[in-house]
């Protein structure tokens, strides 16, 4: 360091003195060193008010998880809470988020308005059953709240949701996840009364119904059952064949029957259904065994004749030495006796098809190789679709289709006709039609399709900023949301088509006269939120100056408990007319009127127990 630089005055937030450079952090605009001081200065009260200005996601993630003061680290989480909920940059406030470990504020998150990623970020990174069934019972978008209940496992926190989810569906798959077949009935008949849900009482009173309907349904089963077991002693005894005697057999197993009397009763039938059955087995078996001879015999014959019938047409070269083999069995056969008309028959039938074969081995060479030059040129034009030339392939693909019907006329004429071949060659000339024209048509309708989606795009936008901007009014929100969608609508191409860029061009000067009535707007709401802010600080005084008259009243007695009920309501209902605070300070004006409130509440719960009771007492004297 030279010598210029020591005589340079120190800068005053580096100065000893704590209340100094707690005033230099107001002025301060570098966001490194308010980092520095908000997780290095010793005072606390420098690093609070450092960072409350701090936008480093991980130093206020350290402060938050490791500093001293209890104050500082809230502030830090608050901090964290505010970055994750009012940042622009949707990258910053997940950090925010991921920075964050308390289930409380991670849970207000994820049942905020928040931004979807950071909703969803806030979600996965809860963990505590509470915190979780909270979110699915009052989180603001259905979807979170159902993969908040995705994620419960706690039985009780499963009928909280069931019982007091404000999402209908989430409600209903709550209880679902309760109505297993073990489920308390009692339990059930409970959420059916308490749901907030009509359709949970619904389905709740619907699986009472069920569950008693079953019931009625199995005592109907044991009658059944009974009457069915009646009927499988007296039906084994009438038993007549083993496939019938094995279903009752089966049948009579499957009821698991533990009656002594009925058992023995039972053995008996099958024992006399199994002799009866084993003698008709032998008779038919006899029977049987005649016939079986005299079908062998005929079967042989058959046989030969099948296997002669269906020599291979195409295999001309060997066909006679696959015949000759069968000629020699054929007369090696032993001659029918008693069959001379079927006999007859077979031999005539063996004859022609020896004939048939002589006949074509004399032309089976000549049209095999004919159809054999036609397969080839069907392959080669299937295999046209290929090629990369076109125009060469048509050429080629109409001398081969010339050429394959000459070929195919011979083969019809020999009454050998190549129709599958004729109709793969008709569907590679399809094929190649049809190619050229899918190509020519897709590109078409691509190219109209994506210039009438551009064009619609930016119209539908120039109509929405119109309708804005003719409006007397908007709120802040559709003014947000139409500027970035017109932001995005604008990121494309913008000169493909002269209609494109018509269009582009009005959208664009409609954004000119609709931005500054969304800077406006969004100006006048940064104002009523902080004026609410001011408001919100009256109310806490109020709130806590009630409470330290009730700490100093000796823990209530002698306390003027109906006033401060009332007094609590009005509290109550001022603060939801000033609800809207600046972002950053928001959630800790809450948490300090919570807390004030909540005392007061707890201190006058005698009041209002004396309260219901007087109107139970009333309503039940109405009654009567």
């Amino acid at each position: 360091m030279g010598l210029l630089d020591k005589l340079k005055p120190l800068p005053r937030w580096k100065h000893a003195d704590p209340s100094v450079r707690l005033e230099a952090v107001r002025d301060l605009d570098d966001a490194n060193e308010l980092a520095v001081l908000a997780e290095t200065d010793p005072d606390a009260r420098v690093r609070r008010a450092s960072l409350c200005r701090t936008t480093d996601v991980a130093v206020l993630g350290r402060v938050a998880s490791a500093d001293a003061d209890a104050e500082t680290r809230d502030r830090a989480n608050d901090r964290l809470v505010a970055l994750s909920t009012a940042s622009d940059d949707e990258a910053s406030a997940l950090a925010a988020v991921r920075a964050l470990s308390d289930a409380r504020r991670l849970s207000t998150i994820a049942r905020s308005d928040a931004p979807e990623a950071i909703r969803i970020e806030a979600l996965v990174r809860t963990t505590d059953e509470r915190a979780l069934s909270g979110i699915a019972r009052h989180a603001k978008h259905e979807t979170i709240a159902a993969a908040a209940l995705d994620r419960l496992t706690d039985a009780a926190e499963l009928v909280e949701v069931a019982q007091n989810s404000e999402h209908k569906d989430v409600a209903l798959s709550a209880l679902e996840r309760i109505l297993t077949p073990t489920a308390d009935l009692a339990l059930v008949k409970s959420i059916e009364t308490r749901a907030q849900q009509k359709s949970v009482s619904r389905r709740a009173r619907q699986w009472i119904q069920e569950i008693e309907a079953a019931e009625a349904a199995r005592r109907a089963a044991d009658e059944e059952r009974r009457q069915q077991i009646a009927s499988l002693v007296e039906s084994v005894e009438k038993t007549e064949t083993r496939v019938d005697l094995a279903k009752v057999n089966d049948a009579w197993r499957a009821m698991d029957v533990t009656d002594a009397a009925l058992v023995a009763r039972f053995d008996a039938g099958v024992q006399a259904a199994e002799a009866g059955i084993a003698r008709r087995d032998r008779e038919a078996e006899e029977t049987l065994e005649r016939a079986r001879q005299r079908a062998e015999a005929l079967a042989t014959r058959d046989a030969l004749c099948i296997r002669i019938e269906s020599l291979d047409l195409e295999n001309s070269d060997d066909i006679l030495a696959q015949m000759t083999p069968l000629e020699e069995e054929w007369r090696s056969l032993t001659p029918l006796v008693g069959n001379g008309p079927e006999a007859d028959r077979l031999a005539e039938r063996f004859a022609r098809a020896v004939a048939a074969c002589r006949k074509r081995h004399e032309m089976g060479a000549m049209l095999a190789e004919t159809r054999a030059t036609l397969d080839a040129l069907v392959v080669e034009a299937e295999s046209l679709a290929s090629h990369d030339d076109r125009a060469a392939a048509s050429a080629r693909l109409h001398t081969l289709s010339r050429e394959a019907r000459g070929h195919a006329s011979r083969l019809n004429a020999a009454s050998r006709p190549a129709d599958d071949l004729l109709a793969r060659l008709a569907a590679a000339e399809q094929a190649s039609a049809a190619r050229e024209a899918v190509v020519e048509a897709a590109k078409a309708e691509a190219a109209a399709k994506a210039h009438t989606a551009r064009v619609g795009q930016l119209q539908r936008l120039a109509e929405r900023a119109r309708r804005a901007g003719e409006a007397d009014a908007i709120t802040l929100r559709e003014g947000d949301r139409l500027m970035k969608d017109i932001v995005a609508g604008l990121s494309g191409p913008t000169d493909a088509t002269a209609e494109i860029a018509d269009a582009a061009r009005m959208l664009r000067g409609l954004q000119e006269k609709v931005a500054p009535r969304v800077r406006e707007l969004r100006e006048m709401d940064d104002w009523r939120r902080f004026a609410n802010a001011q408001r919100q600080e009256q109310l806490i005084a109020m709130a806590e100056a009630i409470v330290a008259s009730l700490k100093n009243d000796d823990a209530g007695k002698g306390s003027d408990l109906p006033a401060t009920a009332r007094a609590l309501r009005e509290l109550h209902a001022k603060w939801q007319e000033a609800a809207e605070a600046p972002r950053p300070s928001a959630q800790k004006l809450w948490d300090r009127f919570r807390a004030a409130t909540d005392f007061i509440r707890a201190r006058c719960e005698p009041y209002f127990v004396k309260m219901r009771a007087e109107r139970q007492d009333n309503l039940q004297k109405r009654a009567s």
